[in-house]
């Protein structure tokens, strides 16, 4: 069977792959996403897609600075882009990506696009992990470098959990702490962490080389030793070499200002390189011979990471809830108790004013007082004469007489809390 029909046959397992990820997506109001962040979710689409192609070979698609993940899968013969586009289930661009609610991925988005095989072939070339004579397997392994968990291939077509010879696919290093991606990791095509701490241990002779050279490049920087300093200046232009200025002590203030900046980035990569080599001297003092994993282990346990994950952001949407609905139950509370004022006052002065008596007018100036008072004491409470639409029955009882200049519901002027009654 050709590459192309394993591929056509695999379209719904890719589509459904896909789409478990896409829906176990969330992001908040402010479109983060405890694991992807604010960026989209292709890295884990692709990743999710390589899975179902199992035994297919497969390499990462794009370039340095693409903003979409998306594989390549070839044999010896033929190479296609496996790929489900992102607009399918995310806008944006860059690195801020929104999920597109309720998106329902079928095999139709699923792209499968041949692209010639020698395209891939440098790069073939230049990764162990990707040699002809490598085959993909079902199993993956820690990387003992940057600590990702790889695909891992091998030179048996159906090697045992326990057989030599995994070596881990090509990958970029994704520095722990800061996330991002630092070109290709040194362990690409070495043995996974579960095998041997080889990789870790030859990585972190370079680390304490790194180190040792920056720690005599502070010494000179500080002693006055380096008396010399190459600055750039220009960013040239095309076609054109950058631009360099020679700094001495000369050159006054502009060389003491470029000899601190020096020693400030010496120390802040020392730093740095400090505790790179301490993470790797725990992988090394803490590691256990342990067999690799298959990629269904991996899944389980990603799934379980997952579903701990959704009972947590479930929890919180749950608590975020229940606030929201205590607000509004007190909102709703308040606003009743507001117009329960509105109604109690309204009735006192519909009733003075049907009665008609001498000392009519006298109490309602009495229970006007009151419920200036009353609505003025809680903000809540607060709400404008006209909203008691009794304004007849308030000019009745002198409390109330036309506006001279009315305007939208301030037809008439009324009585204030300390008795003024208005003229008419």
């Amino acid at each position: 069977m050709s590459l192309r029909s394993l591929l056509e046959d695999l379209r719904p397992a890719l589509a459904e792959a896909a789409q478990a990820v896409v829906d176990e997506w969330e992001q908040d109001d402010d479109g983060v996403d405890e694991e992807f962040g604010s960026g989209g979710a292709c890295d884990a689409v692709a990743q999710a897609m390589a899975g179902v192609l199992g035994a297919i070979d497969t390499m990462e698609g794009g370039q340095d600075g693409d903003d979409h993940a998306y594989l390549i899968a070839y044999d010896d013969r033929d190479a296609f882009v496996v790929d489900i586009p992102p607009g399918v289930y995310e806008r944006g661009d860059g690195y801020s990506w929104r999920k597109i609610p309720g998106i329902q991925i079928t095999e139709d988005d699923v792209v499968i696009e041949r692209i010639n095989r020698s395209d891939i072939e440098p790069e073939m070339e230049q990764n162990p992990s990707m040699r002809r004579n490598a085959t993909a397997t079902r199993y993956v392994g820690r990387c003992g470098v940057c600590e990702g968990d790889f695909k891992l291939t091998h030179s048996s077509k159906s090697p045992s959990v326990d057989s030599p010879g995994f070596v881990l696919v090509h990958h970029g290093y994704k520095r722990p702490g800061d996330g991002a991606i630092h070109g290709d990791c040194f362990a690409v095509g070495m043995v996974p962490l579960e095998i041997s701490t080889a990789p870790t241990e030859q990585y972190l002779a370079l680390v304490d080389q790194q180190l040792a050279d920056h720690q005599r490049h502070l010494e000179q920087l500080e002693s006055g030793e380096i008396r010399e300093l190459r600055k750039q200046v220009g960013r040239g232009t095309w076609g054109a070499p950058l631009e360099f200025k020679v700094l001495t002590p000369a050159d006054g203030w502009a060389f003491k200002d470029e000899l601190r900046s020096r020693i400030s980035a010496t120390k802040y990569r020392i730093q740095n390189l400090n505790r790179e080599a301490a993470r790797l001297e725990t992988l090394v003092q803490n590691w256990v011979r342990r067999p690799v994993r298959t990629i269904e282990e991996e899944a389980e346990k990603m799934r379980a990471v997952r579903d701990v994950r959704q009972a947590q952001l479930q929890a919180a949407r749950d608590v975020r809830q229940a606030k929201r609905d205590a607000i509004s139950q007190k909102n709703a509370e308040r606003e009743q108790e507001k117009l329960d004022l509105m109604n109690e006052y309204r009735e006192i002065f519909n009733r003075l004013a049907f009665d008609g008596s001498k000392d009519a007018k006298a109490q309602a100036m009495v229970h006007w007082g009151k419920m200036q008072r009353r609505k003025n004491k809680k903000s809540y409470l607060n709400f404008i004469e006209p909203d008691l639409e009794i304004d007849q029955t308030l000019l009745a009882l002198d409390l109330a007489a036309p506006n001279k200049r009315p305007h939208g519901k301030w037809q008439y002027v009324y009585a204030n809390e300390f008795g003024w009654v208005p003229h008419q």
